[in-house]
């Protein structure tokens, strides 16, 4: 797909990822990048989600990324038997939208029978 004034590079997946350098260092710029930015994006920073055309505040956008990254590197961990897991942090964020939308959607006796089980 191209899109106009955006002249980059084509890579393929492998590419992408090798040419990822310093993500897993916090002065990396990367993730200077990243955590400078987010301070200077307003409250009410809006994110549509295209694939349902929902909208997000920016905050919440980020947790539901904090879920993608725990569950997807939780299976991957699984099915390559690795001892590799998400930081503590996003685990926590994780488990504590997945525990909120399970309530919303059965309702706390549910919850706690399926916890019980």
């Amino acid at each position: 797909m191209s899109h106009p004034g955006i002249h980059a590079d084509l890579v393929d997946a492998p590419g992408y990822y090798a040419d990822l350098s310093g993500t897993t260092d916090p002065r990396s710029t990367l993730n200077t990048g990243v955590r400078a930015r987010i301070p200077q994006e307003p409250a009410d920073r809006r994110m549509t989600v295209r694939h349902q055309g929902r909208t997000l505040l920016l905050d919440e956008y980020l947790r539901t990324r904090c879920v993608e990254l725990a569950v997807h590197t939780e299976d991957l961990a699984l099915n390559l038997d690795s001892d590799v897991r998400a930081p503590a942090a996003t685990l926590a964020v994780a488990v504590n939208v997945l525990l909120a939308a399970a309530r919303r959607r059965h309702g706390d006796v549910a919850v706690m029978h399926a916890g019980a089980a």
